[in-house]
C-alpha cells in the first residue's frame, strides 16, 4: 500500500490539489525591518507499507517497522537505526557583521496513529555491510523523536555568501505509542542586530574573516540555487546596514590558481602553469620544500600537514585575495594526506585519509560540517613522466576539444539494479536507488537534447520496482543486462568510452580497482584505444583511493590517452544515500533542474565556468541541505576528491570560436578580435615569459611595446639586427583558445 496522505495545511493556494500538485513543501519568505520570516506549509506526505506477507515468522526490526514516510522535494533526517523522517533543508543568506536570533513557531498539529516507522540505514555503504541498523534505545523510549523540529547551523561561508543551513523536520515520532505528530505549518524568524567592530573581529564562532565577504568579483552564481534569498545585494536593498568596507588595499601578490608540487615534478607543474596562464587563469607554482622549510629535526607528517594548511589559508585569507584553486601535485609520499577518524569507530578507531581541510578556512570540530573556500585537487604522480602524461591529457582536452559536433550531445549513465534482502530473497524491488537516480538524471539530460546511453546491470531477471516502490519502465527493463552477462556490459562501456562521451556517470558498487557492476576495472582500460576524452563522475566506493600502494582506477584512467582529463571519485567507503544526492548535484551544477529550487519560481543558474573543482564543491553543499549537518555528511566532504586539475573546464556544449589577428605598427602592438566575451583574458608572451595579462573590454587593442615587461633590452632599438618572437593568446570560458604568433 502506497500513496499520498493529506495534512490539510493552512495557507495553500485556493486551487491546490494534492493529487495534482504533489506534497512538495510550499515556502514563502518576507522581510520587515530587521527580521526575515520563513513560512513553511506542508500539504501532505507519501506513505508506503512494506509489510511482507510471505514470512509471518520474521521478527526482525525490518519486519516490525515496515512503514516509510516522505515528502517530495525534501531529504531525510537519517541517524543510524533511528526513525527515518523527512527533513527539508535550505540555506538562508544572512548579512555579514550582524548577530542574529532564531525563533520557531509550530501550528496545526495532525496526529497519525498505528505508525511503525522504519529505522534509517545510515551506515549502508555502496559496499554492503549487510547489517540491519536498529537503535533499540530510541525505539523503546516513550518520547518523540527528533527533540527539535528545526535545526539551524552556525554561520558558514559558501561562495561569498554568509549562510545558515536550516533544516525543518515537520514530523516527530513516538515509537512506543506508535504515534506520528505532523506539523502542517512552521514559521522560522531570524532577527538581525549589528555587531560592534570588536565583536566582529573577536569571531567567537571561528568564521572566516569579515573582509572575505567583501570580495564579490569571483562569485560562481550557481550556489544561489540552494538559497531562499540568493540575490547578492538582498540586504542592501532591504536597507539593512551592511559590514563597512575596509580601506582600499592593493591586490595581494597571490594567484587565482596555486600549484604545490613535490620533488621531481617541477617540469610538469611549470608546463601546466604556462598552459593555464594562456588559458586565462592566473597561476603560480611553489615547491613543497619552500612551504615546509627544512628544520634541524625531520618534519613529522602531522607537522607537514599543518604547515601546508597554514600556508594555503594565509594566501586565501589575505584581503582581496583572488586565490580560489589549489592543486597538490605529487603522491602522498611527497605531499601527505591527513588522517581523520571514521564515524562510529570509537571503540576500535579506523581512519580515512583526506585532503579536504587543505581547502577550508579551518579544521572541523566534532561532527561539524565546513564548506570549502577553495576548490582543490590532486595529481598523485610520482615521476616526471607520470606527471607529464596527466598534464598532456589536461592540455589536450582544453586546447583541442573534439571537432565532432555529436560529441557534445553524448553521455552515458551506468548503474546496478540490486534486488536482495538480508536473507538473500528477491521480490523484484531494488534495495538501493542506484538505477532510479541515474534514470532521473538521464530523463533530465534527454529533456535538454542530449543522447544518453544506458549501461545497466541487474542481479534479477524480473526487476519490477525501484527502491521507492515506483515501477521500472518497460524501456529500462529492455536495456537491463543480467549479471551473468556482465561482460557484455563491459564491452558496451569500452565501446562508448572509445567513442568519447561528454560525461560518464556511475552509481553502484566500486572498489580501488574500478566498478563492480557494470564491471569496468583497471585491467579493462588497455582496451581503450581512442584519444577522444570522457569526464567521469565515479560516485561509488574507493575508485579514487590515491592513498593506497597500487594505482587506483581513477589514477589509471587519468593517465590514459582517451581516458579522463580529470574526474571525481571517493578515496574510501561511501554511503549510498549521499552518493545518490551527490551525483544528482554534479549534473545539476552544469545543467540545472535535477534538483528543485525553493520557491519553485526561483531562477536556476549553472556554476560559472564549469570547472570541475567548483562542481564538486557545489555537490558537497547540496549534501548539507539534503542530509543535514552530521558525522556522515562530514565524512563525505572528506572522502570525495577531484583526481586531477580542479580548474579543468568541462565542455558543457560545443565550444565557440575566437578569432585573433595581431601585428606591430612602429612601437604599437595592434590586436583585433572577432568578439570579446565576458571574462575573456588576453596575454602576450615572449618565449616562456608572460609579458602582459589583461581583461579586454573591446575587440580592438593598441598596446605600446613599452608596457610589455621583460622584453629584451634592445627590443625597441630600430637599429637592432635580431628579430624577437611574440605570441598572443586570447581565451574565454566556453570558447576554443585563439592564438597569433609574430616576429618583430
Amino acid at each position: 500500500m502506497a500513496g499520498l496522505k493529506s495534512l490539510n495545511a493552512r495557507g495553500l493556494p485556493e486551487a491546490f490539489d494534492l493529487d495534482q500538485h504533489g506534497a512538495k513543501p510550499i515556502i514563502s519568505l518576507s522581510m520587515q525591518d530587521k527580521t526575515i520570516r520563513l513560512s513553511y506549509a506542508f500539504p501532505g506526505y507519501s506513505f508506503a507499507d512494506h509489510t511482507r506477507h510471505d514470512d509471518t515468522g520474521d521478527r526482525s526490526a525490518r519486519a516490525a517497522y515496515p512503514h516509510e514516510v516522505g515528502m517530495a522535494g525534501t531529504g531525510f533526517l537519517s541517524e543510524s537505526g533511528k526513525p527515518l523522517l523527512p527533513s527539508f533543508g535550505r540555506f538562508l543568506q544572512i548579512p555579514p557583521g550582524h548577530d542574529y536570533k532564531v525563533r520557531i513557531k509550530k501550528t496545526l498539529l495532525r496526529k497519525r496513529r498505528n505508525m511503525k516507522i522504519k529505522p534509517a540505514q545510515e551506515k549502508a555503504r555502496d559496499q554492503n555491510a549487510g547489517t540491519l541498523e536498529f537503535d533499540e534505545a530510541t525505539y523503546t523510549r516513550d518520547r518523540f523523536y527528533p527533540a527539535k523540529v528545526v535545526e539551524v547551523s552556525d554561520p558558514l561561508f559558501m561562495d561569498g555568501y554568509r549562510v545558515l543551513c536550516i533544516h525543518v523536520r515537520p514530523m516527530q515520532y513516538n515509537p512506543v505509542k506508535e504515534l506520528l505528530h505532523c506539523f502542517c505549518n512552521i514559521e522560522v524568524t531570524v532577527e538581525f542586530s549589528p555587531q560592534a567592530a570588536t565583536d566582529i573581529r573577536r569571531n567567537a564562532r571561528k568564521e572566516v574573516a569579515p573582509e572575505v565577504y567583501l570580495d564579490r568579483s569571483r562569485n560562481l552564481e550557481g550556489f544561489g540555487n540552494f538559497l531562499f534569498n540568493p540575490e547578492r545585494k538582498y540586504y542592501e536593498k532591504k536597507a539593512l546596514r551592511m559590514l563597512p568596507a575596509d580601506s582600499a588595499v592593493g591586490r595581494p601578490d597571490t594567484p587565482e590558481f596555486l600549484i604545490i608540487y613535490g620533488t621531481g615534478l617541477e617540469g610538469p607543474a611549470r608546463k601546466l602553469q604556462t598552459w593555464k596562464m594562456k588559458r586565462g587563469v592566473d597561476t603560480a607554482i611553489v615547491p613543497l620544500s619552500e612551504i615546509l622549510i627544512a628544520e634541524d629535526a625531520p618534519c613529522s607528517r602531522e607537522m607537514q600537514v599543518a604547515k601546508i594548511k597554514r600556508y594555503i589559508r594565509h594566501q586565501r585569507g589575505a584581503p582581496s585575495s583572488p586565490l580560489r584553486y589549489v592543486l597538490l601535485f605529487g603522491d602522498i609520499g611527497t605531499i601527505p594526506t591527513e588522517e581523520r577518524q571514521r564515524p562510529g569507530t570509537s571503540a576500535a578507531p579506523q581512519f580515512d585519509t583526506t585532503d579536504y581541510y587543505y581547502f577550508t578556512h579551518r579544521d572541523a570540530q566534532g561532527r561539524e560540517c565546513l564548506l570549502p573556500w577553495i576548490a582543490g585537487g590532486r595529481i598523485a604522480a610520482v615521476t616526471t613522466a607520470e606527471g607529464g602524461a596527466v598534464v598532456d591529457q589536461i592540455i589536450r582536452y582544453e586546447k583541442d576539444p573534439p571537432s565532432d559536433p555529436a560529441y557534445y550531445s553524448r553521455m552515458t549513465v551506468a548503474a546496478y539494479f540490486e534486488d536482495s534482502d538480508d536473507k538473500g530473497r528477491q521480490d523484484g524491488r531494488a534495495n538501493k536507488a542506484y538505477l532510479k537516480t541515474m534514470e532521473t538524471i538521464r530523463e533530465h539530460m534527454v529533456s535538454h537534447g542530449f543522447e544518453v546511453n544506458r549501461v545497466y546491470v541487474s542481479n534479477t531477471r524480473a526487476p519490477e520496482q525501484y527502491s521507492d516502490g515506483t515501477p521500472v519502465p518497460p524501456k529500462v527493463k529492455e536495456d537491463l543486462i543480467y549479471k551473468t552477462d556482465a561482460p557484455i556490459a563491459t564491452k558496451k562501456l569500452i565501446g562508448l568510452i572509445n567513442e568519447g562521451q561528454l560525461i560518464i556517470g556511475h552509481r553502484g558498487h566500486g572498489d580501488r580497482l574500478g566498478w563492480q557492476n557494470p564491471p569496468l576495472k583497471t585491467d579493462d582500460l588497455d582496451r581503450i584505444d581512442s584519444p577522444t576524452p570522457s569526464v567521469f563522475f565515479s560516485i561509488n566506493c574507493r575508485t579514487g583511493s590515491f592513498d593506497s600502494g597500487r594505482e587506483c582506477f581513477a589514477e589509471e584512467i587519468l593517465s590514459l590517452d582517451g581516458g579522463a582529463p580529470s574526474l571525481i571519485a571517493s578515496t574510501e567507503l561511501s554511503g549510498a544515500w549521499r552518493n545518490d544526492s551527490m551525483i544528482k548535484a554534479l549534473f545539476d551544477a552544469i545543467w540545472p533542474g535535477v534538483i528543485p529550487t525553493y520557491p519553485i519560481t526561483t531562477m536556476r543558474f549553472p556554476v560559472k565556468y564549469y570547472r570541475i573543482g567548483d562542481i564538486m564543491n557545489y555537490a558537497k553543499a547540496y549534501l548539507m541541505i539534503s542530509h543535514g549537518v552530521n558525522a556522515n555528511t562530514q565524512k563525505h566532504f572528506e572522502i570525495y576528491h577531484v583526481v586531477g586539475d580542479p580548474t579543468l573546464q568541462i565542455w558543457g556544449s560545443k565550444p565557440l570560436t575566437l578569432n585573433l589577428r595581431a601585428r606591430i605598427k612602429t612601437d604599437i602592438l595592434i590586436v583585433n578580435m572577432n568578439t570579446c566575451p565576458q571574462d575573456a583574458v588576453l596575454s602576450v608572451w615572449h618565449k616562456a615569459d608572460c609579458l602582459l595579462r589583461m581583461e579586454p573590454s573591446g575587440t580592438r587593442l593598441a598596446i605600446p611595446l613599452m608596457l610589455l615587461d621583460n622584453l629584451p633590452d634592445d627590443a625597441q632599438n630600430p637599429s637592432r639586427t635580431q628579430s624577437y618572437p611574440l605570441s598572443i593568446y586570447f581565451s574565454a570560458p566556453g570558447h576554443r583558445l585563439a592564438e597569433s604568433h609574430l616576429w618583430f
